[in-house]
């Protein structure tokens, strides 16, 4: 083996050593990002913790493929983790939510509805059926 094979990576390993400095692996997701969760406390309230509801029209047909937004009525409330979701085919929708109260709007092309004062507590599932006109 020749000695500068060798030399390379002695000093490298030895710059680093004198640098505090080191590399280090992220861990990687499904879709090989960076895999990064978020705090303990958020982790735990995604369980379990949200809305759970349907979109109807004014004769009960469903309102599928509607987009749902919700808005804190404190400004002390946490952030809303997702801009929107968006109801299935029959008008049902899961969203995870932190704890607080919201109003909860939907849109169905023109018709609009919204449901106020949703109280959503950690570890709970609120419900939330919403009439679009």
């Amino acid at each position: 083996m020749r000695a500068g094979a060798v030399a390379g990576p002695v000093v490298v390993a030895v710059a680093v050593a004198l640098c505090g400095c080191g590399l280090r692996a992220l861990p990687s997701g499904p879709a090989g990002g960076d895999a990064r969760p978020g705090p303990p406390e958020q982790a735990r309230s995604d369980r379990g913790t949200g809305v759970r509801g349907r979109v109807v029209g004014v004769r009960g047909e469903p309102g599928g493929h509607c987009l749902l937004e919700a808005r804190a009525a404190s400004a002390w409330a946490p952030p809303v983790p997702d801009r929107a979701v968006i109801s299935d085919a029959e008008g049902r929708y899961f969203w995870a939510l932190p704890e607080a109260t919201y109003t909860i709007a939907a849109r169905c092309g023109a018709d609009r509805g919204r449901v106020e004062g949703v109280e959503v507590v950690r570890g709970r599932v609120a419900g939330a059926d919403i009439v679009v006109r």
